[in-house]
C-alpha cells in the first residue's frame, strides 16, 4: 500500500477497504494457492479503488493501445469499460460499506454505454473506453468480455444490484443477440469459448432455450475443432490460454448446464494439456512457437494466474512488473489437473524434442506442426509456416544462465521498424537446429493481420529488415565471418548461418550486427537488411521473388557448430536449401 496515493474522492474508502481487505485474508485457507487468489483479489482492490473517477462512475487508468481498432495512444488517460466492469464485480465481493452502490454506479454506467443501434455493424457491443464512443473500428469481442461480466453479476450478486437488474438484463440480451449473430467459428478459440458460455448462461438466465442450445453446440464445436490435434487452432498462445480457461472457470461457476458443464471440463483440461507440455521448468518459460503472444516471455498476471492453480508458484522473470490484470481475480479458480500439474516441475535430465500437429487440413500447405526441443537449461521452438504478425511467435527460444533465469531468443521481421504482418517464415527444426525461408505474403496487413491491408497490395517502406535478436543480461553478438554470427549468453549460444545467394525483390541481402541497452538487460541482434533509403514501393498483391534462407543453431560452450553449414542450391522453379544437420526430406525451397 505504501505506493498508492488516494485520491479526495476515494478517501472515505479507505478504512473499509483495509478492514475488508484484512477480512479477506483471514479467511483465506492455509492452502497457498488460496492465499494467492485472495491476494491477487486484494491487489485489484487497492489498485483500482486509488484509480477510481466518482464523477465518471468508471476507473481511470492508462491505456495500452493494441495497435488496431482505436486511435487513441498507449499512456494516455482513459476510462475503460471492461476493467471497470471487472472493479465492480471485485467490490461486490468485497462487500464493504457502500462498495454495492459504487459497483452498481460503475455498473449502471458501462451498461450505458452499449451500442444499440442495430444500424450499424457494431451493435451489441461496447467502446474501450468513454473518450472514445466512436472507435474506428469497434472491436465485436467486447460483447462477450463484457456479457460475461454481467452474466457472473446476475449470477452470483443479483441480490446486491437488485435494483439495476433489469438494466444489467437488457444489455446482457443484446450483448448475446449479437454473439449469436456473429457466429465465431471454433477456430477462434478464446472468443468462441468465450462466447458459448455467455450464450448458455445468458439463456439459462433469461430463460431462452435457444441460446443454450446454441452455446452448448459451439463449445461442443471447439472440443470437435481440437480433436486429432494438439490442442486449439490457436496454438500455445500464453494470453489467449489465459483466457480460455479463465472463462472455462467463468462459465463452470454460473453455468447449470449439464452438457455445457462436461464441454467446459473439457476444453479446461485440453487448454491445461497444452500448456503442461509446453512448460520449461528450468528457465520458468512457456516454450514456443505461439500463435498468439504479445510479449518475448511470459506476463506476470499469467504466472500469477497459473500459480494459483498449481501446487508450486511460476516464478515470473524479473523483468516483468505488474503489466494489466485479465480480470480473472474475480473468478474462483480451479485446480490445473493433477495428471498436467507434473508439467511444470517436472525435471529434464536429456535433450528431447516434441511435434504438435496445431492445424489439420486436407491440403498440406495449410497445415500448421509445431517442433519444440528441451534441453536441461535450453529450449527452441518452431512452427512449419507462420507470418510475422506482432502476436506470433514463429521462431523463439529460452535459456538460462548465471546473469538471467531466461534470456529469450526470437526472429522478426520489420518494416520501418514495427514488426511487419505480410512477411511469412516456412521453417523445419530438427532438435537443436532450424532453417527457414523469408517469403512475402500477399493479401495481408501492415502492423495487423488484416485490419490495415491496403487494397491494392502496395507498401510503401523506407527500411526492410529480417531480425535475429537475443535479449536479457550479458547478451553479446559475434561476427566470425561474412555468413557466419553468434548470439550468446552465458554457456549457450545462437549460431546464424546466412548462406548465399539471398535476395529480396531483386535486391541482395546486407548482414549486420549491433546491440542496444533497454532499461533492464540488453538486445543484441543479427539482421538481414533488404533495404533501407528512401520510400519505395512493394507490391505485394502477389509473391515477391525471394531466395532467403537462414540456418540456425543452439548450442552450449561444449557443442560444435555444424561441420557442413547449410547451402542454398538453385532450381528451375527457384531455389532450395539443403542442410545436411536436418533430415534429407526437410530441406526448405520450391
Amino acid at each position: 500500500m505504501k505506493r498508492l496515493i488516494f485520491s479526495n474522492r476515494i478517501s472515505g474508502f479507505l478504512v473499509c477497504t483495509i478492514v475488508a481487505l484484512l477480512t479477506l485474508q483471514v479467511n483465506a485457507e492455509d492452502d497457498p494457492r488460496q492465499v494467492r487468489q485472495a491476494e491477487a483479489l486484494q491487489r485489484l482492490l487497492l489498485e483500482y479503488d486509488s484509480c477510481y473517477d466518482a464523477d465518471a462512475n468508471l476507473i481511470q487508468i492508462k491505456f495500452r493501445s493494441p495497435g488496431y481498432h482505436t486511435a487513441i495512444k498507449s499512456g494516455t488517460q482513459v476510462h475503460p469499460t471492461r476493467e471497470s466492469l471487472t472493479y465492480a464485480i471485485a467490490l461486490l465481493k468485497r462487500d464493504g460499506r457502500r462498495d454495492a452502490e459504487r459497483a452498481q454506479n460503475i455498473i449502471r454506467k458501462v451498461v450505458s454505454l452499449q451500442y444499440r443501434d442495430r444500424t450499424t455493424d457494431h451493435w451489441g457491443t461496447w467502446p474501450y473506453v468513454l473518450e472514445e464512443m466512436e472507435m474506428p473500428d469497434p472491436d465485436l469481442n467486447w460483447a462477450d468480455f463484457l456479457a460475461a461480466r454481467l452474466a457472473q453479476i446476475l449470477t452470483d450478486h443479483r441480490d446486491q444490484v437488485n435494483l439495476i437488474a433489469p438494466e444489467i438484463e437488457r444489455a446482457l440480451k443484446t450483448a448475446t443477440q449479437r454473439i449469436v449473430v456473429r457466429n465465431v467459428q471454433p477456430s477462434y478459440t478464446n472468443i468462441a469459448v468465450l462466447g458459448g458460455a455467455v450464450a448458455v448462461r445468458s439463456g439459462e438466465l433469461l430463460d431462452h432455450d435457444s441460446w443454450i442450445h446454441y452455446g452448448r453446440s459451439r463449445l461442443q464445436d471447439v472440443i470437435q475443432h481440437a480433436h486429432g490435434v494438439d490442442g486449439f487452432a490457436e496454438y500455445n498462445s500464453p494470453p489467449y490460454s489465459h483466457v480460455v480457461i479463465g472463462e472455462c472457470e467463468r462459465g463452470l461457476q454460473m453455468i447449470e448446464d449439464k452438457d455445457a458443464r462436461i464441454a467446459l471440463e473439457k476444453i479446461h483440461s485440453i487448454a491445461w494439456h497444452t500448456i503442461a507440455r509446453s512448460f520449461h521448468p528450468p528457465s520458468q518459460q512457456w516454450a514456443g512457437p505461439h500463435s498468439r503472444m504479445a510479449e518475448e516471455r511470459i506476463q506476470k498476471p499469467t504466472t500469477e494466474f497459473l500459480s494459483a492453480r498449481l501446487p508450486r508458484p511460476v516464478i515470473a522473470h524479473p523483468t516483468q512488473t505488474q503489466d494489466k490484470s485479465r480480470g480473472y481475480e474475480v473468478v474462483k479458480p480451479i485446480d490445473c489437473p493433477k495428471k498436467w500439474a507434473t508439467g511444470f516441475t517436472r525435471a529434464i535430465r536429456e535433450p528431447y524434442q516434441i511435434r504438435r500437429r496445431f492445424v489439420r487440413s486436407d491440403q498440406p500447405k495449410k497445415e500448421r506442426v509445431g517442433t519444440t526441443w528441451f534441453s536441461p537449461t535450453a529450449t527452441l521452438g518452431t512452427v512449419n509456416a507462420s507470418s510475422f504478425w506482432t502476436q506470433r511467435k514463429p521462431i523463439i527460444g529460452y535459456w538460462k544462465t548465471v546473469l538471467d533465469p531466461a534470456v529469450a531468443f526470437r526472429v522478426r521481421f520489420l518494416n520501418d521498424g514495427r514488426d511487419f504482418a505480410s512477411m511469412n517464415v516456412n521453417t523445419v527444426q530438427r532438435n537443436n537446429r532450424a532453417a527457414f525461408q523469408i517469403l512475402s505474403m500477399p493479401k495481408r496487413g501492415d502492423w495487423h493481420y488484416s485490419l490495415d491491408r491496403p487494397e491494392d497490395g502496395i507498401f510503401t517502406a523506407c527500411d526492410l529488415r529480417l531480425r535475429l535478436q537475443l535479449t536479457g543480461k550479458g547478451v553479446e553478438v559475434t561476427r566470425h565471418s561474412d555468413h557466419l554470427y553468434e548470439l550468446s549468453a552465458g554457456t549457450h549460444r545462437l549460431v546464424v548461418h546466412t548462406p548465399e545467394p539471398a535476395h529480396f525483390n531483386g535486391l541482395p541481402i546486407h548482414w549486420r550486427t549491433g546491440k542496444e541497452q533497454l532499461e533492464k538487460e540488453s538486445v543484441a541482434y543479427v539482421e538481414g537488411v533488404a533495404y533501407e533509403g528512401e520510400p519505395l514501393q512493394f507490391d505485394f498483391s502477389r509473391p515477391i521473388p525471394s531466395d532467403w534462407f537462414v540456418g540456425i543453431e543452439l548450442l552450449s560452450s561444449d557443442d560444435k557448430v555444424a561441420t557442413a553449414g547449410p547451402k542454398v542450391v538453385s532450381t528451375q522453379s527457384g531455389s532450395r536449401l539443403i542442410w545436411s544437420a536436418l533430415q534429407a526430406n526437410e530441406a526448405l525451397g520450391d
